[in-house]
């Protein structure tokens, strides 16, 4: 993957990107990504926000625009645009199976409008991570999206267990490992992966076609508590049976 240095996580060159900050006093994830983590909502630091919906079935990812309506009057170029949704629904292997969807980089330079629909109601019916799949967009939304999926592990008779491979990057097994693909776009290449090194520590490699907000933003709602995981999961499961007092 094109967003990661070659070698192991401790050669790897130490430079600092993003960072994200969850924001309080909201009902969904909500978290401010910026190039400065002491100074989270400065104008001049912000690169963007990742917003989850309720139940963290599905994140958005905005740049740092202003948001119509909300702001008083919001110039040209200035008004806040959506760079991607993730999709998430809860299994028993792994984070759960997940989707990305994202502007094609012809269309507004990666960026979708918030002034018109968001990406999710452009989608419509299609906004259903079983329902999503390039195969299934119509081609007018086939020229403006493209999806990405997560990889399924695969049997290794050898570890007697599902495994994905991470060709060395990830050394530690984690229920959060997991590996993207874009298959209309780039076929069974990994674009995107994300692992555990060590207690808390994480990699996170990735290529075209996400860009490294993108990329950061998926990471960090995988790491996000959420009911749509497997410890809401079962808990909504047996707050239906009326066992949760």
């Amino acid at each position: 993957p094109g967003g990661g240095a070659g070698g192991s996580p401790e050669e790897a060159e130490t430079r600092f990107l993003i960072s994200a900050r969850k924001k309080g006093g909201t009902k969904s994830g909500t978290f401010l990504l910026t190039n400065d983590f002491s100074r989270p909502a400065c104008a001049e630091t912000l690169l963007g926000k990742l917003k989850g919906n309720w139940s963290g079935a599905s994140y958005t990812v905005f740049n740092s625009g202003k948001k119509a309506g909300k702001a008083g009057d919001v110039g040209i170029g200035e008004e806040r645009k959506e760079l991607g949704v993730i999709f998430y629904e809860y299994d028993r292997m792994g984070p759960g199976k997940m989707k990305v969807c994202i502007p094609r980089t012809g269309v507004g330079q990666g960026f979708w409008s918030e002034k018109n629909q968001s990406i999710i109601s452009t989608l419509g019916d299609l906004a259903d991570i079983e329902k999503l799949s390039a195969d299934k967009l119509p081609k007018h939304l086939k020229n403006i999206f493209m999806i990405c999926t997560s990889k399924r592990p695969k049997w290794d008779n050898e570890q007697k267990g599902h495994v994905l491979n991470f060709k060395g990057r990830v050394t530690e097994s984690s229920v959060k490992n997991f590996q993207l693909q874009c298959l209309k776009e780039t076929g069974e290449a990994t674009m995107l992966q994300f692992g555990r090194v060590s207690k808390n520590v994480f990699t996170l490699d990735f290529g075209y076609p996400l860009n490294a907000l993108q990329a950061f933003s998926v990471a960090l709602s995988s790491l996000d508590g959420k009911i749509a995981d497997s410890k809401g999961f079962d808990m909504v499961k047996r707050m239906r049976k009326g066992s949760v007092t």
